[in-house]
């Protein structure tokens, strides 16, 4: 038999007799048959302290001593409740009795979409073809599950007057679904089956377009990304319609990989709320050009604009004081990130880390190459810059500074050498 079953009608057998105990606790006694020769708590011997034998005792109810679940139990919900109600029934076992028996109706309905529990499993050989239908199939089933869900979530809040949250509809290729789910939790209560119901269109969308994209072979093109900028826009105007523009704004920052990562950036700066939101806004433009995940580097034959990032420090320029622009400066450069890495690992002050990154900025930058080959063949080769270590003087200072565990750690972060002019290099280097 259905493991849900059983689950339901315990429930259910639990929160009937816990009505059984409240009542015989409420009206003088747990109700009993007396057809059955059972005796009444009535007819046992007085207690201490309760009247003796020749004075007067109150009647007993006349419900408690003849009480019968038939005349509470009735196949319409709503004058079941009102039975409960009028028997004192504590309002969350009402609520626990309903949800068991509404769970109960609708189970044989939800039985053939549940998960067969094999989970996201690939047969072995299995194509990637083959795993996009498996995968599709398997968002139908879900799909179909959560049709039945929704009606049962609208009787339930016909009956008691509270939704049951739901489980978002994942769609059927990866993404951050928690990151999701955070941001959906972080808007008003009310909002949130609504807002789901916006992103789980919208994942349905991008997830076919993504179909159709492998199908047909043409990549990630002009095309693919103007209908990928128009299925956001569609997402943005059904979360405006549900959600106030600050409330907008703030999901946004939730839901974002851009925010997410400027929080892990930044963190050190603690910007003020003022100050992230508008480098978030500024930063999405760059990194979002088509309203989601996808960027310039995900595409073809869409050529990434090349004064973006310098219009980009030019308004950070003129939003921040000289001063915090410094620290904008600094949280971001790898060596003081790094810096701040072992402060957390090691346990050191702040003022150690701003005095080893004060020695850290007198060293040059680092060319790194490197090469990467298939089968024997050279196929990339490519030249970064890098933090390097400050002359030999500040380096041997730096482990008296850091300690020798935090040292050794920072020398093996940072190539053995002190920077290198190369010419003919196009890489533009910021001084520190």
């Amino acid at each position: 038999m259905n493991p849900r079953f059983w689950t339901g009608l315990l429930a259910t057998s639990a929160a009937i007799l816990a009505v059984v105990l409240v009542l015989g606790q409420r009206r003088g006694g747990v109700p009993t048959d007396n057809s059955t020769g059972s005796a009444s708590l009535d007819s046992q011997p007085a207690a201490s302290g309760e009247p003796s034998a020749g004075v007067a005792r109150k009647a007993p109810d006349a419900f408690a001593t003849d009480f019968r679940w038939e005349r509470v139990l009735t196949n319409d919900l709503h004058v079941y409740i009102r039975n409960l109600r009028a028997i004192a029934c504590p309002e969350n076992t009402v609520r626990d009795i309903i949800v068991a028996e509404v769970n109960r109706r609708f189970a044989p309905r939800e039985a053939p979409f549940r998960d067969p529990g094999q989970g996201d499993i690939a047969a072995p050989g299995e194509t990637t073809a083959q795993r996009r239908i498996r995968r599709k199939a398997d968002y139908q089933r879900r799909r179909n599950l959560r049709l039945v869900e929704k009606e049962k979530s609208a009787v339930i809040l016909d009956l008691l007057g509270y939704e049951i949250p739901l489980e978002p509809l994942k769609g059927w290729y990866s993404r951050n679904y928690e990151r999701m789910e955070s941001a959906i939790n972080g808007v008003p209560a009310e909002k949130r089956e609504r807002v789901r119901e916006v992103l789980e269109a919208y994942w349905e969308l991008s997830d076919t377009l993504n179909d159709e994209s492998d199908v047909s072979n043409k990549g990630r093109d002009a095309a693919f990304a103007e209908r990928y900028r128009e299925n956001n826009e569609r997402r943005r105007l059904g979360l405006a319609q549900v959600l106030t523009p600050d409330e907008l704004e703030l999901f946004d920052m939730r839901a974002s990989s851009v925010a997410e990562r400027l929080r892990n950036q930044l963190g050190a700066m603690q910007p003020t709320e003022a100050e992230f939101r508008e480098i978030y806004r500024l930063r999405r433009d760059i990194e979002e050009p088509f309203g989601g995940t996808m960027t310039l580097g995900d595409t073809s034959g869409i050529e990434a604009d090349p004064e973006a990032e310098t219009r980009y420090r030019q308004r950070v320029e003129a939003l921040l004081p000289p001063e915090r622009l410094a620290q904008f400066d600094r949280v971001q450069d790898a060596r003081y990130q790094s810096l701040q890495q072992l402060r957390e690992r090691f346990g050191l002050d702040e003022a150690v880390v701003d005095q080893a990154y004060g020695l850290l900025s007198q060293a040059k930058p680092v060319f790194v190459h490197s090469e990467a080959y298939e089968n024997g063949r050279l196929v990339q080769r490519e030249e970064t810059v890098g933090p390097g270590r400050p002359p030999a003087e500040q380096w041997n200072q730096m482990r008296t500074i850091l300690g020798n565990q935090a040292f050794q750690v920072l020398e093996a972060m940072l190539p053995d050498a002190q920077g290198t002019e190369r010419l003919n290099v196009p890489v533009r280097i910021r001084q520190p």
